[in-house]
């Protein structure tokens, strides 16, 4: 393999104006030639600046969904003036998963260019017009945008000021005096200057770099299911997914992205991760949803306008028995059953109690502020009036010892839930300051001892009963090791729910 990679020739690179129809002909063509097409989408009104980003979130999409490594300037975000490292690192990462080089098929620009482009968008235009005639890189704009206003190249300060019939007009300056923004991926804020490359007589292929450096840490294992990083360095992916979150987003839309990358990013950076990137990506998208939440959450009590809260486990389990034709319901309450050790706990319970439940749902829930146990019995128990008055009791303690592994009965108002307490009985074992690492590699034996609890209390349950077993908040762990819970961090607001049914499904 690493022969045919080595003796295909390269892309020839090159910038022009085509049509729809004329970009997609041309993106055949050059599928053919073995080149990695990029599809751009418009740049919306929102990006209006920000080509240079818009860009590098989807190429660097691109690359990973391909399964090119990840990039090997480990600390490119503090080099300023490494563009073309940048840009040889892309094409030789295109070139390891088998492609001649990169074509970009942008989309219309006209949304963000009214009046006209700005100096930065247009930097980076000039910027791929001239690196496309030097390495295999192919671009295509929409030729709607052939006549776009655009900002040229800045000139010498003696030019503008002096007339030329007084002063002839000095040589332009070089290429490497004229700055703009790299494409710069979705997950970094900042924006980083690139000096723009001189042009060659003649097209030189993409300089590979001689010695890759790689993060000095890697994590370990797999959180619920879903590796950490692998020989790709698939938290790239989760990054760029939270760092391109822009605006609300709709409920389902969010879960899912709160499952599928921040939890498994989350745990990565617990293990052992320390790219700036990713903390970056994930403090910045931690922030963003305590201080949304916080205000958000004020207006519950007001408005029917609010997730599915913990609250409404009753409601849910009663849906869910009437679905699937269930005798009566129960709620079993998980104390610090935060979403990722409920995704081991799931996996644990229907490998023990295989025939004598069956999975048949799983949802996400939210948690009431503040995030502790006794404000969501409160609010199991009292449902809307208590986010409109919250009860001023002190909370309880959760059950240690032997009792904590039994699954207990317990009023709540006038209604009746179940509860367990390994959780945080098996947290507090773990020492005063466990660790992120040691408490992310402990997960599955913790679910595995929740899991036999459960299934202990099923054997006693009769057929026909909807078990709806639910987390009542989850838990963070600090860079001092202490586990904490009652913030409004991702962590702790959504635990997971899930659905099961005793004896045979029908």
């Amino acid at each position: 393999m690493q022969i045919a990679l080595a003796l295909q020739a390269p892309l020839r690179g090159g910038i022009m104006f085509a049509s729809p129809e004329a970009q997609v002909q041309r993106t055949a063509e050059l599928l053919g030639e073995g080149a990695l097409v990029v599809a751009i989408p418009p740049l919306p009104p929102t990006m209006r600046g920000h080509l240079a980003d818009h860009l590098e979130e989807h190429l660097e999409r691109a690359l990973a969904e391909r399964g090119a490594p990840s990039p090997y300037l480990a600390a490119w975000s503090a080099m300023p003036d490494d563009a073309e490292e940048r840009l040889a690192d892309q094409l030789f990462r295109a070139r390891t998963v088998g492609s001649s080089g990169i074509a970009l098929a942008m989309g219309s620009i006209a949304a963000a260019s009214c009046p006209t482009l700005t100096p930065e968008d247009s930097a980076t235009l000039r910027w791929l017009a001239v690196a496309a005639q030097r390495v295999p890189l192919v671009v295509m704009i929409d030729d709607a945008d052939t006549f776009a206003p655009a900002f040229d190249a800045p000139v010498a300060l003696a030019a503008l000021l002096v007339p030329s019939s007084t002063q002839t007009s000095p040589p332009p300056p070089p290429v490497e005096e004229t700055r703009n923004e790299t494409l710069v991926a979705e997950c970094v804020p900042e924006e980083i200057p690139v000096i723009e490359a001189e042009p060659e007589p003649e097209p030189a292929v993409e300089p590979e770099p001689e010695t890759p450096v790689l993060p000095a840490k890697q994590p370990k294992a797999s959180t619920a299911g879903i590796p950490v990083v692998g020989p790709n360095d698939f938290w790239r992916a989760w990054a760029l997914a939270l760092g391109a979150v822009r605006g609300p987003l709709p409920l389902g839309a969010f879960e899912r992205l709160f499952a599928e990358n921040y939890v498994p990013l989350a745990n990565a950076i617990a293990c052992g991760l320390d790219d700036p990137r990713a903390h970056r990506a994930y403090d910045e998208f931690r922030r963003t949803f305590e201080h949304a939440y916080t205000e958000a959450f004020a207006t519950f009590g007001a408005t029917n306008r609010r997730p599915r809260l913990v609250m409404d486990a009753y409601d849910i389990a009663a849906k869910q028995a009437r679905l699937h034709n269930a005798r009566t319901s129960q709620v079993l309450v998980i104390d610090s059953l935060r979403f990722d050790l409920g995704s081991h706990f799931r996996d644990a319970l229907v490998a023990r109690a295989n025939g004598i439940v069956t999975l048949t749902g799983e949802t996400v829930l939210w948690s009431a502020l503040p995030t502790t146990t006794i404000r969501q019995l409160e609010t199991l128990a009292r449902g809307m009036d208590a986010l409109r008055a919250p009860a001023t009791e002190d909370p309880s303690e959760s059950l240690r010892g032997r009792t904590a592994e039994t699954v207990r009965r317990l009023r709540v108002g006038s209604r009746e839930l179940y509860k367990l307490d390994v959780v945080p009985t098996m947290l507090a074992s773990l020492g005063d300051e466990p660790g992120a690492e040691n408490v992310v590699a402990s997960l599955e034996e913790i679910a595995a001892h929740t899991a036999d609890a459960v299934a202990r209390h099923l054997e006693h349950v009769a057929p026909r009963t909807l078990i709806f077993v639910i987390g009542d908040h989850g838990f963070t762990v600090d860079r001092r090791g202490s586990i904490l819970h009652g913030g409004a961090s991702p962590e702790e607001v959504l635990v997971p729910a899930y659905s099961f049914l005793t004896g045979e499904l029908h």
